[in-house]
């Protein structure tokens, strides 16, 4: 398996860019041992398994640059948690993947790696941040990768590249110590199936030593779920803005087969305007924080930085810190409320909304000069995406699911299953019946196929 997936990096990314680093001669060693333990029958829970590592995540002597110029020679003296608990679970790790700088983008480009494309179709975005990890995936390059999500950074890639994607909810997944107010933030994983995912999950889930901040005790994730028959499911097909017409279409079919489950779907109306919360996001639960100031310590860097860092940093300096803070915690309150009572409060064990607005984001998209598709119409900004309600409201868990691919781009959707605070397996049942019925991707023709190759 890790020669072919070798042999596809070799043949492929060269198109696709979704690698930094590669550790191929470390990652065969890692599969002997492997080969080792499973002849002694010593196997860990993803012995051999290959792991595509993003770019925001430390590996002990290894380079992690966040996408920068100002990082591409920083060398880690220890493991990020998650890496940590996939090595003791037999993860080996033979790439390193591209993040758009400092995780500040949806779309993966930065003036140090170039720009990362969709295996689906090169012309478009495969998201971002963790795009260079789902585009890794999407493309055969590794057979789980990382993810971390602090405004849709798991669930944009894991939708754009026909994956399974979990933003677990704050502490489910020992955040580094560094993180300690970055509350919007999670670390998660991408898989190309249900049960990938929930293997990945159960592995890197639970308290770890260096983390203060990872709930006890460690919640176990099974593999299998009972039926969803006679539950009841909201679903807000318009969600903080109505999606392009073939948006909308994979979305509606993928609600219609939860209906085919025995599921009752009830509309809702959720009152969030989609720039009211990113602009709360941004500003109170990102820049009014560690990471806010770090992101502002850089502007000294000038031209070296990119468009979209150096207007976030701009924008950092002039953030009211105290007010923005209370800002994001009154809104979070007023969000959570409005959820209770239009959701869970009604008996609805899960919420459905679809991940994004549009599949037809360019791969070198600029969210300050440059437009996305909508019906047919180029619209400006960062509206393609609905992902940053959840990062404001993040112990609830969210899982995206693929829901079809967008007859005028071949590039994937996907649909958002949001559970309410810490239910993460709530989100897994309904996850894990919809993977019964969902769309066969990475199988039969539903495979990228490089055909149009840049």
């Amino acid at each position: 398996m890790l020669d072919a997936q070798i042999a596809q990096i070799e043949t492929h990314n060269p198109s696709v860019n979704a690698i930094t680093f590669t550790h191929f001669d470390e990652a065969r060693a890692a599969a002997r041992e492997a080969e080792r333990r499973y002849r002694q029958g010593d196997a860990r829970p993803l012995e051999g398994i290959t792991v595509g590592v993003k770019d925001d995540q430390l590996m002990r002597g290894k380079i992690t640059t966040y996408g920068s110029v100002l990082f591409q020679d920083y060398r880690a003296t220890e493991n990020s948690p998650m890496i940590d608990k996939l090595t003791q679970a037999g993860a080996i790790f033979p790439i390193q993947t591209t993040v758009p700088e400092m995780m500040f983008h949806a779309a993966t480009w930065s003036n140090l790696w170039g720009v990362t494309r969709n295996p689906w179709n090169l012309t478009y975005t495969p998201g971002g941040s963790s795009g260079g990890s789902a585009a890794a995936l999407a493309g055969g390059f590794c057979t789980l990768a990382t993810g971390s999500d602090m405004g849709g950074s798991i669930r944009i890639p894991a939708s754009l590249c026909g994956l399974y994607g979990f933003k677990p909810p704050f502490g489910r997944v020992a955040p580094a110590p560094d993180g300690y107010d970055l509350v919007a933030a999670a670390e998660g994983p991408l898989a190309r199936t249900f049960v990938d995912m929930a293997m990945m999950q159960d592995v890197i889930t639970g308290p770890h030593p260096r983390s203060f901040l990872a709930l006890r005790p460690k919640l176990e994730y099974p593999l299998t779920y009972p039926s969803i028959e006679g539950w009841a499911l909201a679903y807000d097909p318009e969600f903080m803005g109505a999606a392009d017409s073939e948006y909308r279409r994979n979305t509606d079919a993928a609600v219609r087969r939860f209906a085919d489950l025995g599921a009752e779907v009830r509309e809702v109306h959720l009152p969030w305007d989609s720039d009211d919360v990113a602009d709360v996001l941004i500003e109170g639960g990102l820049l009014a924080t560690s990471f806010g100031a770090g992101v502002t310590a850089l502007l000294a860097a000038g031209d070296l930085l990119t468009p979209y860092v150096r207007a976030t940093a701009e924008r950092g300096q002039n953030v009211d810190v105290q007010a923005a803070s209370g800002r994001f915690l009154s809104t979070m309150q007023a969000m959570y409320l409005d959820l209770r009572r239009l959701v869970f409060d009604t008996g609805c064990r899960a919420l459905l909304v679809p991940t994004l607005r549009t599949t037809a984001v360019a791969a070198d998209n600029d969210p300050a000069t440059d437009t996305y598709r909508l019906n047919g119409q180029d619209v400006p900004g960062r509206g393609w995406f609905v992902t940053t309600a959840f990062n404001i409201l993040n112990r609830c868990p969210v899982v995206n699911v693929p829901t079809g691919l967008d007859a005028s781009t071949g590039v994937p959707a996907g649909l958002q299953i949001v559970a309410d605070a810490y239910e993460d397996l709530d989100a897994f049942q309904v996850a894990a019946a919809y993977a019964q019925v969902a769309p066969p991707f990475f199988t039969g023709n539903l495979l990228p196929d490089y055909r149009e190759e840049l």
